[in-house]
């Protein structure tokens, strides 16, 4: 004779099993939570989130793009085939780039059709840290390198300086060359910032190949399968950063790293393999019996080139020219947590090419200065990735010590009176 109500009792039992289950799993879930937050991760990392540390990744395959975007903006959706620049962005939504001018750069600021005689113009060319360093300031609307230079220098007839980009992000030289080329004449001297891009791009290939981020390349048949990964990595962390269970995760964010690096398993510091790049690039693969040093000594005296033609132009407008190599991490004493929690991708070896390159171009008495060691002593963080400069608290440390750096060299290139207390 079976029992009354048994069943019901059975089934509070399966119910109190699963429950228990649930609730251990959760545990364990929070243990390893709480063990990987404090192991893997410094104090200031752990108060600024997760969300910090997704906008703050930056790879060289996959550039940043908006989390807060209504769908799954890639960089590229922000960029359009242009004749010359190879790609200037666009304000077509929903992915556009609101802080555009018409030309395509970042800013509000246009480049106008003749040069303006109010304004003492300075064109800044080069990537993305030119670009910041032209279009960003404490507020909208202002910017830290003209603030910078307007305190520190007077200009030819005391004008104001004014400073418009022409810079953008993830090219390379000759890139701000054809800047320099289209724009140049409408400008009273130009500013060009590089280094970093140029020695990354050219570590396989000759200095002039279309940057990796290209629309181009990424798109061309022969990088079809690089294509592919670059989707999927981008979907896994699509999926973490923006899922109710991993969003705020620690653990979550180590587990999409990890699943992204091993899908990327392969390619070196964002470069596809040689056959992929020789489908696209041609001419820019060096022979397969060349050496390394063969390749370095070769992008070296091309980036002379490049250098010296970007003189000749400017002077040729009637624009003044000086041509800064940018500082990068590797040459940081001291080195904070954060700024270690991102790659090196640029080596101190691999940039003492251009370091050379530079002092070479000193000794035929051309503008041309090292931002290198600036930063070499600062204990405190100015990196917030690979290469850019950390905004706190409203100011830029790093952004306003090459601004500094620069004023002082272009007082003595081009003549200019620095103001009193000015620095």
């Amino acid at each position: 004779m079976k029992k009354i109500g048994s069943p019901s009792k059975r089934l509070n039992r399966l119910w109190l099993r699963l429950a228990l289950l649930a609730f251990s799993c959760v545990a364990a879930a929070l243990g390893v939570e709480l063990v990987v937050r404090h192991a893997r991760f410094t104090a200031e990392q752990r108060r600024s989130g997760v969300a910090a540390l997704y906008r703050g990744e930056r790879s060289a395959i996959m550039d940043p793009f908006d989390p807060e975007s209504p769908r799954d903006c890639e960089w590229f959706d922000s960029v359009i085939a242009h004749p010359f620049l190879n790609f200037v962005h666009h304000s077509l939504p929903p992915c556009g780039q609101k802080d555009i001018n018409r030309q395509g750069f970042t800013g509000s600021r246009d480049i106008p059709l003749v040069r303006d005689p109010r304004y003492f113009t300075i064109l800044v060319v080069g990537a993305s840290v030119a670009e910041q360093m032209a279009t960003y300031g404490q507020t909208p609307g202002r910017i830290l390198l003209e603030e910078v230079l307007n305190a520190r220098l007077e200009a030819p007839g005391k004008k104001p300086i004014r400073v418009l980009n022409a810079a953008m992000g993830a090219t390379a030289i000759p890139t701000e060359n054809v800047s320099n080329l289209l724009y140049s004449n409408v400008a009273d001297a130009v500013i060009a910032i590089d280094g970093f891009n140029e020695t990354n791009y050219s570590q396989y290939l000759f200095l002039g190949t279309p940057g990796i981020q290209s629309r181009a390349l990424i798109l061309s048949p022969g990088s079809r399968r690089l294509n592919l990964r670059i989707s999927i990595c981008q979907a896994v962390r699509n999926f973490f950063m923006r899922s109710v269970l991993t969003r705020r995760s620690f653990t979550g964010f180590l587990l999409q790293q990890e699943i992204v690096a091993r899908i990327l398993a392969g390619q070196s510091e964002g470069a596809v393999e040689p056959e992929e790049f020789r489908t696209y690039t041609g001419q820019y693969v060096p022979p397969p019996d060349w050496t390394h040093q063969q390749l370095d000594d070769w992008n070296k005296e091309r980036y002379k080139t490049f250098v010296r033609e970007n003189y000749a132009v400017a002077s040729a407008v009637g624009a003044r020219y000086a041509h800064f190599l940018q500082p990068i991490p590797a040459f940081k004493a001291v080195l904070t947590p954060d700024e270690k929690s991102h790659p090196l991708l640029v080596s101190k070896e691999r940039y003492g090419k251009f370091m050379s390159a530079v002092a070479e171009l000193r000794a035929e008495r051309l503008p041309v200065y090292s931002l290198v060691h600036i930063f070499d002593r600062v204990p405190t963080t100015i990196y917030y990735d690979s290469i850019h400069c950390a905004w706190r608290d409203g100011d830029n440390p790093g952004y306003r010590m090459m601004s500094e750096e620069i004023a002082g060299d272009l007082a003595k290139a081009w003549g200019l009176k620095k103001k009193r207390g000015g620095g």
